[in-house]
């Protein structure tokens, strides 16, 4: 029974990131959010390349007083970038061989707040 109630807790928070919500961010504040035009096309360029396992993700988060932009890898040991709105590669916060990224940002996880899951290569965009 203990564990059932860690699975369904567990099971409620994805659900609750899937939805693109949290306590600093409402749907209605996302409308009107314009995507970058690099990012626009790096998302074409991954759709005409076909599903990736796991598939990429792009999500938006806080840091160090700005809004950043995280790819995530599409395979084993492969680092995810951190980019600025402009498409300036910031750091490789995670993955690589120590899945640690490439240490010139160690603090992204730490001091980082997730705001807005933009885009799914499964789903689509949000």
């Amino acid at each position: 029974m203990k564990h059932l109630l860690i699975i369904a807790t567990l099971v409620l928070l994805a659900l609750g990131c899937r939805s693109g919500k949290n306590s600093t961010t409402t749907e209605a504040g996302w409308q009107n959010w314009k995507q970058p035009d690099w990012l626009r096309q790096e998302i074409i360029h991954w759709e005409e390349e076909g599903l990736q396992n796991p598939p990429i993700q792009v999500n938006l988060y806080s840091f160090r007083n700005d809004t950043v932009v995280h790819i995530s890898s599409p395979c084993c040991d492969q680092f995810s970038r951190l980019l600025n709105m402009e498409g300036t590669l910031l750091c490789h916060p995670d993955g690589g061989i120590t899945g640690r990224g490439d240490g010139k940002c160690p603090d992204f996880v730490e001091s980082s707040h997730w705001l807005y899951l933009v885009w799914n290569q499964e789903h689509g965009e949000y």
